[in-house]
């Protein structure tokens, strides 16, 4: 005989890499055999391999199908049971990110007066540094400090200097 829990998904992003892998390592502490079938798409997967698990493409209450069989079934059922009560506990909260002044450029840029269209990043990322203060040219005092006025003139400087 065998047991079978059904399982109603109570996980905003559904059954990702991270339940999955507590899943994963819970069953394969068990002696039995542990299958995953997601009603909805009516994939089956082993609940003793994450990728399995998330192969079945299990979503926000979609109802699964698990069944255990073998010589511990009726102990592994029940820690399994447990462990998805408390799978919506494990799921870390989004932080809403501080909204990005809209429209802002580094000052070089906006005076060029470009239009640009500005998207939305998805992280923040990471950045370890030593600040440092560095003075800021307008492309005027660039073009200003830019030896050259023309191309063909840089051309020919270019050309001459390789002459020797």
């Amino acid at each position: 005989m065998s047991e079978v829990i059904t399982y109603q998904c109570e996980l905003n992003d559904g059954i990702h890499a991270r339940p999955a892998g507590h899943i994963e390592r819970l069953c394969n502490s068990f002696l039995a055999d542990v299958r995953w079938k997601n009603i909805r798409t009516g994939l089956e997967g082993s609940a003793k391999s994450a990728l399995s698990i998330v192969a079945t493409d299990t979503l926000l209450n979609d109802s699964c199908e698990i069944t255990l069989s073998g010589e511990d079934e009726r102990a592994a059922a029940s820690r399994l049971a447990a462990l998805l009560k408390k799978l919506p506990a494990f799921e870390t909260a989004k932080e809403a990110e501080p909204a990005m002044q809209t429209g802002y450029l580094p000052r070089s840029l906006r005076e060029t007066h470009l239009k640009f269209i500005q998207g939305t990043r998805i992280s923040a990322g990471v950045a370890i540094a030593k600040p440092v203060l560095v003075q800021s040219l307008t492309f005027a005092e660039m073009l200003a400090r830019n030896p050259a006025t023309s191309p063909p003139l840089m051309h020919m400087r270019k050309s001459s200097s390789l002459r020797g």
